[in-house]
């Protein structure tokens, strides 16, 4: 036998040895455990997002819902309003990525 003839026959039994595997990643949990594993983690988001304040609403928003007397609020909504505001100024409408066009 020649070193060609070697090489095959030691190819052809590494493929005789992977024919009845997987071509694939074998699952390393059950669909059971994967099940648990999600619904602890929604239950968990769902907790977090209720122990979670409030977002910060608009004036308008305050004035819909008759919370315009609460100082606080108002100053947040205001200090919102201006961010926004502000945002806008710096970032005109239209200013974006222009499908990569160079002007």
């Amino acid at each position: 036998m020649d070193a060609t003839s070697g090489h095959l026959v030691s190819r052809k039994e590494q493929i005789k040895a992977g024919v009845f595997q997987p071509g694939h990643r074998q699952p390393t949990m059950s669909l059971e455990e994967f099940a648990d594993m999600e619904v602890a983690d929604a239950l968990a988001r769902a907790q977090r997002q209720k122990d979670a304040p409030p977002p910060p609403r608009r004036i308008k928003q305050l004035e819909d819902d008759g919370d315009e007397d609460d100082e606080r609020l108002v100053e947040e909504a205001a200090y919102l309003d201006r961010s926004w505001d502000q945002f806008k100024d710096e970032n005109p409408k239209g200013c974006g990525n222009k499908a990569n066009k160079r002007i």
